[in-house]
């Protein structure tokens, strides 16, 4: 019967001892003080501290206080998460988290182009009272008109002659016609096509405000040699019209 009763009390012995070493080896949980800051040291406000089951958020001054052991886990809204051994005064910085890149491309919408009168040389030489003068011709359209006498201004939306720009091949010229305003200073005889841009237009044409008149000088023929001549009780004219020699 002793042995027995030896037996069972080194059981409860050991047993015993195993419970007291168990308790030994895991240490109470502690206040854990710290603070969160960014990559430049600012404090970050309203982060969530994770410590086992405890959580709390960071003050306006990015500290904390929770209560546990182990690890701790840092969460802030755009910032990487970080998990490092906790421990008293601990300062954490974060690290901003890269965001996710939309890329969109587009084409803008092309403007509307604003309204504009086209007049070849041909509808020139058919406009009553035009006297086969391509300037003279733009008098006949709605809003134009024409200074009588003095230089000839042209009239665009009844603005001053100043507020209107005449273009020969994309260079703006100062005056429109020859002194006395009788003819223009562009011989329909080389002009290809002629744009009046009453309004609306853009910056490339200056900075007018009445209108445009864009003269384009045709492509000259090379093929033989043409002579012409025009004359009248206003002005006369006459244009010779070839190839280069050697060309």
């Amino acid at each position: 019967m002793p042995r027995p009763l030896l037996a069972l009390g080194l059981c409860v012995w050991v047993g015993l001892g195993a419970l007291a070493g168990n308790a030994t080896a895991q240490p109470a949980a502690s206040k854990i003080r710290g603070k969160v800051v960014d990559e430049a040291g600012l404090p970050v406000a309203s982060a969530t501290i994770l410590v086992g089951t405890q959580s709390v958020v960071t003050d306006a001054d990015g500290a904390f206080v929770v209560t546990g052991r182990g690890k701790l886990t840092v969460v802030a809204a755009g910032y990487a998460a970080q998990t490092l051994g906790a421990r008293d005064g601990i300062v954490v910085r974060l690290v901003a988290e890269s965001g996710e890149v939309i890329s969109i491309s587009g084409r803008a919408p092309e403007e509307s182009k604003p309204l504009a009168y086209t007049i070849s040389a041909d509808d020139v030489r058919s406009t009553p009272g035009a006297m086969n003068d391509a300037l003279r011709a733009v008098t006949v359209l709605p809003a134009a008109a024409r200074i009588p006498f003095s230089f000839g201004g042209l009239v665009l939306r009844g603005m001053s002659p100043r507020d209107s720009s005449v273009f020969i091949d994309g260079v703006e010229i100062p005056l429109a016609f020859h002194f006395g305003g009788i003819t223009g200073v562009f011989p329909t005889q080389v002009l290809g096509n002629m744009k009046v841009v009453p309004s609306g237009f853009d910056v490339s044409l200056g900075r007018t405000q009445g209108g445009a008149i864009e003269l384009e000088s045709r492509t000259p023929r090379g093929d033989a040699f043409r002579i012409g001549a025009e004359t009248s009780l206003l002005h006369s004219l006459a244009s010779v019209e070839g190839p280069l020699p050697g060309r």
